[in-house]
């Protein structure tokens, strides 16, 4: 989606903070609770909502907060950028990895919220948005303590998922010392029916069946590390991350008819029953946050390392024979990166010139000695990156424009099958360009940006695996990297925030399905679509308030126009036209509601709903809109230290996919619903809790989430 750039000065800009940091003095020496509008202003390329003294002060959690923000929106389970897909986060300048950090941060601490819709030049190519959290300014000597416990119930069967995270903090003078701890226990459940139709020149198969998935997962992280102030220029800081999973565990079963020609081939039923050993990995990050001069450095290095093997026990029992046989899937990733960034400011203009390196080894192998498949490969991905940035404060408006040139090395290497070896070089420009100007309360932009989205290393393996009788899957280290070029154009007036994106996207990677050797199993295979898909998103958001009530509504559209040639030996020809191009409408129409009380305790009641229509993604339609209604009661002691927070989520359990993918020669249903009503109860206690002075904003993000 599009940002909304502002016409402000870096004077301005610095005036503005010193201003907040004002406010959040007077707010917390005067222990009162102040309530305004929530108002988003337009920034260089994005738009930043204050949360700080408005009425999205006590709404929850940071992730509370998100889901309310202009430009964003909750799909399922995942916070979403309109138009753009999943953002990466930053919080104080630190870039976050594990999104459950969201949950631990109440918005009482939570200054603004900045949605960078066209991320500038020094970010990584396949970043398509950026979502900065920036915490109040709350100063403190000595140890400071912030827990916070969840208990999730599921309303759809007997399960809990209890969480505890702890945060310890000890600041003494310019050094700031901080650990922490997290474990949880997750359900995970799903169930639905699924139909596949097959066509080859000598079989026409078809399947039909049912299938459930009940998945039991407990996890932990744990983290140390500090931060020197050495003076009000410069600062070092070190953290040390390690995460994994002490157990991780599912049972699937899937029952199936399949016929062959019109003839009953078999009833199958498949059992597979896989485990995750005890796996771990760690992420240790150094940073050197400083000024020479009128330079400004922010340099970072990241080491990243993780494993894990998942054995999968698999039982099939149909009506010509019954087998049992196991599997193994072994991973393994390491990583390095570095990240240099210089700034300088002259005049009414800026300049920013860095670099970035990142260095991926991933190791995988496959073992099934039953059915004699036994595969192993290496990827190893080496990044070289250079980017530029200038911006210009003129009369006729703030001017931006960066440019990113990226060096990939990848070699993949198939250990048993030498002649499926690989080696691919690319080197690729991306251009950033934005213009915004404000006139009086209105602001306008016009943004213009190229990013790429890189294949994830598990779908470069080029390796047979057996997910059942009648379906196969392998990956394709022949993929091609996707290029999205973006125009954007926004605007926002007072409390009202307009954004239009129109994108156009080559080489969209999807995975593939047809006939496996033409003899009846279905291959899934990802592959590069020959057509460009393009989409037009566009939405405004409102965000007024009415005395007790502040709404908080969105109104979305989008549209993707994409005509396929697929190829379908029923028709004469041949090959077949299909079209994708059903629009998609959402709105999201958040209320809370402030409730008086005697004690002068901040309490509220939250109602929020949220309607998606059908529409089509890629080559599939989605059959079925989804409806969401989460409710909230919350009430706050202690001067906002002590929070309990009670809530219902998606309690109408109308969150129902139904999707068909049409390949031509294959098509494929599937209908699930996941069952993620719950009731959530939340208690956060804070004492003497202070903002980290930890700038590290880390180095080769992008890497490792493809992992």
């Amino acid at each position: 989606m599009a940002s909304v750039p502002a016409d402000l000065s870096a004077q301005g800009e610095v005036m503005d903070s010193a201003a907040h940091s004002r406010l959040d003095e007077v707010q917390q020496l005067k222990e009162v609770v102040v309530s305004a509008p929530v108002r988003s202003k337009v920034k260089a390329n994005s738009i930043e909502t204050r949360i700080v003294g408005s009425d999205l002060e006590h709404v929850g959690s940071a992730e509370d907060v998100l889901t309310r923000v202009p430009g964003m929106m909750k799909n399922g389970e995942t916070l979403e950028v309109i138009g753009r897909g999943a953002p990466i986060y930053y919080i104080n300048g630190r870039r976050i990895y594990d999104l459950g950090e969201l949950k631990q941060i109440n918005s009482e601490q939570i200054r603004a919220v900045e949605v960078i819709n066209n991320p500038g030049a020094d970010y990584d190519a396949t970043v398509s948005a950026v979502v900065k959290i920036k915490t109040r300014r709350i100063q403190g000597e000595g140890l400071g303590l912030d827990a916070k416990m969840r208990l999730e119930q599921s309303l759809y069967r007997e399960q809990t998922s209890p969480g505890l995270n702890l945060a310890l903090n000890y600041r003494h003078k310019n050094i700031d010392i901080f650990g922490g701890a997290n474990n949880w226990i997750g359900h995970y459940n799903e169930g639905g029916e699924m139909a596949a139709t097959t066509k080859s020149t000598n079989v026409s198969s078809e399947q039909i069946g049912d299938y459930s998935i009940h998945e039991r997962s407990a996890g932990y992280q744990f983290n140390l590390g500090s931060a020197w102030q050495l003076n009000d220029s410069n600062s070092v800081g070190a953290m040390v991350r390690f995460d994994g999973c002490w157990s991780d565990k599912s049972d699937k079963t899937v029952s199936e008819t399949v016929w062959f020609n019109g003839e009953l081939k078999d009833r199958l039923t498949t059992l597979d029953n896989w485990r995750i050993r005890p796996n771990s990995g760690y992420l240790f990050n150094a940073y050197y946050n400083g000024k020479i001069g009128n330079i400004s450095i922010d340099w970072n290095f990241d080491r990243y390392h993780h494993k894990a093997c998942q054995n999968n026990d698999i039982k099939e029992k149909g009506t010509i024979e019954s087998r049992q046989f196991p599997t193994s899937t072994y991973t393994r990733n390491n990583l390095w990166a570095t990240k240099l960034v210089l700034s300088y400011p002259y005049k009414k203009s800026s300049f920013k010139l860095g670099g970035e390196y990142v260095s991926v080894n991933n190791d995988n192998a496959y073992e099934s000695q039953s059915l004699s498949m036994v595969s192993a490969s290496n990827t190893h991905e080496k990044t070289a990156s250079l980017f530029a940035e200038y911006s210009l404060m003129s009369p006729i408006g703030q001017w931006m424009a960066g440019l990113r040139y990226e060096h990939v090395v990848r070699d993949y290497e198939d250990i048993h099958e030498s002649a499926n070896n690989n080696k691919t070089r690319q080197d690729e420009l991306f251009p950033f360009f934005s213009w915004s100007k404000g006139f009086g309360p209105l602001n306008l932009s016009l943004n213009y940006t190229v990013r790429t989205v890189r294949p994830q290393y598990w779908q470069l393996i080029d390796a047979m695996r057996y997910h059942s009788k009648f379906i196969y899957e392998n990956g394709n280290p022949q993929l091609d990297n996707t290029i999205d070029q973006t125009l954007s154009l926004s605007a926002n007036y007072k409390w009202l925030v307009f954004a239009f994106d129109y994108l156009n996207a080559k080489r969209a990677i999807m995975d593939w399905a047809g006939s496996y050797y033409d003899y009846g199993p279905i291959l899934l295979k990802p592959k590069n679509l020959p057509e460009p898909v393009k989409c037009i998103t566009t939405y405004i958001v409102a965000q007024p308030r009415l005395g007790c009530w502040m709404p908080n509504y969105t109104i979305g559209f989008s549209k993707q126009f994409l005509t396929l040639d697929l190829k379908d030996v029923s028709e004469p020809l041949g090959v077949r036209t299909a079209s994708f191009s059903r629009p998609m409408f959402v709105v999201m129409a958040n209320n809370t509601f402030k409730i008086d009380n005697r004690d002068n305790i901040p309490c509220q009641l939250e109602i929020n709903l949220q309607y998606q229509s059908k529409m089509s993604y890629k080559n599939s339609l989605l059959q079925q809109p989804k409806w969401i209604l989460n409710v909230a009661l919350q009430r706050t002691y202690m001067n906002g230290n002590l929070t309990f927070r009670l809530s219902g989520n998606n309690l109408l359990d109308r969150i129902v996919y139904d999707a068909v993918a049409d390949y031509g020669n294959c098509s494929v249903r599937k209908e699930f619903n996941q069952h993620k009503s719950n009731i959530t109860l939340d208690i956060h206690y804070r004492f003497n809790a202070s903002r980290s002075k930890y700038r590290g904003s880390n180095a080769g993000q992008d890497a490792i989430n493809r992992m």
